[in-house]
């Protein structure tokens, strides 16, 4: 329930998830809020690919100068100092590079505590 008691609808797989994902609120009443900020994100916003608003993997904002690259998660681009596909996080702190096995000196918990 919201505050006013009215419950809230959930979220769907269309082009209303992206205005549900920047709206402030939390639409599916699970502690998480939109593309994260005041709170951890909601995985529904940064997991889904239909979401254009947040970045993929739940990190801090794009950088709009930042040039993709290309994907984060292979040996060498988890050690080239890159935000190689721009979502906010570096190397080892990109959940790509310890996601991927390949990349054996990345901690599995991205560094994070």
């Amino acid at each position: 329930m919201t505050a006013s008691g009215v419950a809230p609808s959930p979220v769907s797989a269309t082009s209303d998830q992206s205005a549900a994902c920047a709206n402030g609120l939390d639409d599916d009443c699970d502690g998480y809020i939109d593309c994260g900020g005041v709170t951890l994100p909601d995985l529904g916003c940064t997991m889904t690919p239909a979401v254009t608003v947040c970045p993929r993997d739940g990190g801090a904002s794009p950088d709009a100068a930042c040039t993709v690259a290309g994907p984060e998660g292979s040996p060498a681009a988890c050690s080239n100092g890159v935000d190689d596909d721009c979502d906010g996080f570096i190397d080892c702190s990109d959940f790509d590079c310890p996601a991927n096995p390949a990349v054996t000196f990345c901690p599995r918990d991205a560094g994070r505590d």
